[in-house]
């Protein structure tokens, strides 16, 4: 793959944006190619059922001593925001030298209101054989889990790193097939950047002197092109 820097370095050479005066900076293209990213990813998931992007950390549990000291696992990287917490791919219990709990007990995802309700149904209820989990922020929290568990594995679906955090000298976690479409949507960004009237602003930012253009911004493109939505069935 790829690495962030190789990505953005390009996008600026297409845009001959790689001089010294230029105007878009490379820090300015990079969050781009994190914002563009990041959506693609997601579509990218939530529509193929692969572990190519999924990650697997072992986490060790804390507890909340405002809610009765209720177990919860911190998440220790951002997660997509999807449908039913499809961020999280899997839970399961973590015992070293162990793995038969990945295939024999399962975390089911809840929320706070549908634990209420099943809490009366001994088939249903969370149980440590029936663990569940729900999310809040970045805390998962673990219902029907015994308190002697110390240690979860869970398996992710990460966001792509925020722009404070990224080592730009790393391959990007990107699908390979949506390079392009990644490409497409950074140089729509920046074209229309590079097309704004280039002003300066008196005081009272009500006046504007001497409008310009200083390239066309080209075709606007619908959200709805099937170019920036991959796999979307056509007629």
């Amino acid at each position: 793959m790829p690495t962030y820097r190789t990505i953005t370095d390009d996008l600026l050479i297409t845009l001959k944006q790689h001089f010294d005066d230029r105007e878009i900076t490379f820090a300015q293209c990079l969050w781009w190619v994190l914002l563009a990213g990041n959506r693609l990813k997601m579509l990218h998931i939530a529509k193929r059922e692969s572990g190519a992007f999924m990650t697997t950390f072992v986490v060790d549990t804390q507890t909340d001593p405002d809610l009765n000291n209720r177990m919860y696992v911190t998440l220790p990287w951002q997660i997509f925001d999807m449908d039913l917490d499809a961020g999280v791919d899997y839970m399961a219990y973590f015992i070293p030298g162990e793995d038969s709990h990945l295939t024999r007990i399962q975390f089911w995802r809840t929320n706070p209101a549908q634990a209420r309700s099943q809490s009366g149904n001994s088939d249903r209820a969370p149980s440590p054989r029936n663990p569940h989990f729900y999310r809040e922020g970045y805390r998962l929290y673990l219902l029907g889990v015994d308190a002697d568990v110390t240690k979860i594995e869970v398996g992710l679906f990460l966001t792509l790193p925020d722009i404070t955090d990224v080592d730009i000298d790393e391959e990007m976690p990107f699908p390979h097939e949506l390079m392009l479409i990644l490409q497409r949507n950074v140089l729509d960004i920046g074209r229309w950047m590079l097309a704004m009237p280039a002003t300066k602003l008196n005081n009272t930012g009500s006046e504007r002197n001497q409008p310009m253009l200083t390239s066309d911004p080209g075709k606007s493109v619908s959200i709805n092109d099937p170019v920036l939505n991959p796999d979307t069935p056509t007629a």
